[in-house]
């Protein structure tokens, strides 16, 4: 005779009847789930570690967040498996952190460099571990991650340039200030010829990197 199968809570069922009666009160949970056990543990702890992780980072402690963030990244559940970013729209949590890396001693609206490149690594780690596959085709996978890996590398180029501008229309102010104070003119065409030629060089540095961009979307465009 064929016996169901003894899930945790058919087993505690069992032994709530006589000549046992071995219940234990509140010992199974409403989805089944024997308090307790392994995998409720697991699952609990999981919940403290998203509960500490979305509590750093309404208050802006992005590098504690990152370490709960990993541990959840380790965390494993259901079975040993451990826990899938792309689930419940998670991996855009983690691009979050890893842009607001080195941010703290900036202005609130900029990122850091190392936060762009951290982000920009994390976005193509994601690409490479979960590849477009023809069997699931409405699967999270690259052309979810390429989309928001290309605005943001986009964003950076112009963040950059934006910068760099900044800092040469104050040294021109600054330099303006100065040449105010001493009647030299000679020196002016010098100082002129110099703020153009930085302006030449950051407009270069700009369209290298918006080349590299061009060149990377043309391969992911003509791959198959």
């Amino acid at each position: 005779v064929s016996k169901p199968h003894h899930v945790p809570a058919k087993v505690q069922e069992e032994m709530a009847r006589p000549p046992s009666r071995l219940y234990a009160v509140n010992a199974t949970s409403k989805s089944g789930v024997v308090q307790g056990q392994p995998e409720a543990q697991k699952r609990a702890h999981l919940d403290s570690l998203s509960t500490l992780m979305h509590c750093c980072l309404l208050k802006g402690y992005y590098e504690r967040a990152g370490r709960a963030w990993g541990m959840i990244l380790r965390t494993q559940v259901a079975g040993g498996r451990p826990v899938d970013p792309r689930n419940h729209g998670r991996w855009g949590i983690g691009a979050e952190i890893a842009l607001r890396r080195g941010s703290q001693t900036l202005n609130e609206h900029r990122f850091s460099e190392q936060g762009f490149e951290l982000a920009r690594e994390y976005y193509n780690r994601l690409i490479i571990q979960h590849p477009n596959r023809k069997l699931q085709p409405h699967a999270v996978d690259e052309r979810t991650f390429y989309p928001p890996m290309f605005s943001l590398w986009i964003y950076e180029v112009c963040e950059k340039s934006k910068r760099a501008r900044t800092e040469l229309r104050d040294d021109i102010a600054n330099q303006t200030r100065s040449s105010r104070s001493v009647s030299v003119d000679s020196n002016l065409s010098k100082r002129s010829d110099g703020l153009s030629a930085k302006e030449e060089a950051i407009q270069m540095e700009e369209l290298t990197q918006a080349l590299e961009i061009a060149e990377r979307l043309d391969q992911v465009i003509m791959s198959p």
